[in-house]
């Protein structure tokens, strides 16, 4: 958002206070996003630099943006698939709305950077499907189809639930300035602002409609939409700078306006922001998966030898499959398995569950050795 403030306006400012929006959005440090790793934080940064890209391309006509929005558009769908092209509807029609559509197809680089996309991506799918026979049905029942027409793991939601999510909880500070953003961008004098505000209305527009259709719903399919939304607000809040500026005459009064400004406005979401990484409390239905996360981080922060442990855990075992996957790179003879059979010897077994817990117990003849974070941790010493 900087870089293309910089480029498009020869001014950073306002990609600054995009920034400063976006980093302060609730959102995207909320889980599946950026503060946890997500692929999501990554095709976002894929799928924003393919928008800005081709909004240069089709103002300025240069053919090197033509390749960045090729390469930022493969990009994006190489890190999560489908999901990452949810934004070219809302290139079609801004570039309707410029006239322009038939011009770009008169191009040579576009049929050059179409024909780049089509190998890598066709590539990929076509080797996965031959070395992994069943893939594109996967994918189909997954990210296509299967997602969008039909209800998966019982997540149907209304048709406003991500208006409502971004009301109540994910974006419920900077949601009250969207629509004053967009009115005042349509408004401002400058032509280059109302280009832009018409580009980021048709992208937030036509994204929130394709994932409000869709069947399966989840909270974190909403979070494409935050740059653009932030580099709105950033826009109203660079304009009601400029127009403070214009009542002050010295350049202290205008730094300490400025400055007054943007902690009046940024203090709330900040601290926000700051109270979730700094003192972070789960969500209920966090705290069980989590427990073996802790104590595996616990043990690898003391350097705890773990040869010869095995943490069971039934269901997804993501946040510890993660620490397990870096132990066992540096050699620790670990294991992870989602259920209690099979374990032999005198290993040291770890569960959380009362339900596995309950199952290790009556299977196994086991003394108890510690317990910390919600797990116990058990000894075997010999079978029934």
């Amino acid at each position: 958002m900087w870089f293309f403030s910089k480029k498009y306006f020869n001014n950073s400012r306002i990609g600054f206070l995009a920034g400063c929006v976006f980093a302060s959005t609730y959102a995207f440090i909320y889980i599946h996003a950026g503060r946890t790793g997500d692929y999501d934080a990554l095709m976002i940064l894929f799928m924003t630099a393919y928008c800005f890209s081709f909004f240069k391309y089709l103002n300025s006509a240069e053919s090197k943006y033509c390749w960045w929005f090729w390469i930022c558009l493969t990009l994006a769908a190489m890190t999560k698939g489908v999901a990452g092209l949810l934004l070219i509807p809302a290139l079609f029609f801004y570039s309707l709305s410029e006239r322009k559509v038939f011009s770009i197809l008169k191009k040579g680089s576009f049929y050059t950077g179409l024909v780049f996309f089509l190998i890598i991506i066709g590539g990929y799918y076509f080797l996965r499907e031959k070395y992994n026979p069943g893939y594109l049905n996967a994918v189909y029942n997954g990210e296509l189809g299967g997602r969008y027409f039909s209800t998966i793991d019982a997540h149907s939601h209304p048709f406003g639930h991500y208006f409502n999510n971004m009301r109540s909880w994910r974006n419920n500070y900077w949601f009250y300035f969207i629509l004053p953003a967009f009115v005042a961008g349509f408004v401002y004098r400058d032509r280059r602002i109302k280009k832009i505000s018409l580009f980021n209305l048709l992208i937030v527009l036509s994204y929130w409609l394709i994932i409000s259709l869709a069947k399966t719903k989840l909270e974190w399919y909403d979070l494409p939409l935050y740059p653009f939304l932030s580099l709105q607000t950033g826009i109203l809040i660079y304009m009601i700078l400029q127009a403070l500026n214009n009542y002050l005459s010295t350049q202290t009064g205008k730094a300490i306006m400025a400055a007054l400004l943007f902690s009046l406005v940024f203090f709330i979401p900040f601290r926000q922001t700051e109270k979730y990484i700094h003192h972070f409390r789960e969500k209920p239905w966090d705290i069980e998966p989590h427990k073996q996360g802790y104590l595996l981080h616990d043990y690898i922060k003391k350097k705890k030898n773990l040869n010869n442990y095995v943490f069971c855990y039934e269901g997804y075992d993501g946040q510890i499959d993660f620490y397990i996957k870096k132990l066992q790179a540096e050699g620790t003879l670990v294991q992870l398995q989602n259920t209690v059979e099979n374990i032999s010897g005198r290993k040291m077994v770890v569960v959380s569950q009362e339900k596995l817990n309950n199952e290790l117990v009556a299977k196994y003849a086991v003394e108890k050795i510690d317990a910390r974070f919600g797990c116990i941790i058990y000894q075997l010493i010999g079978n029934e």
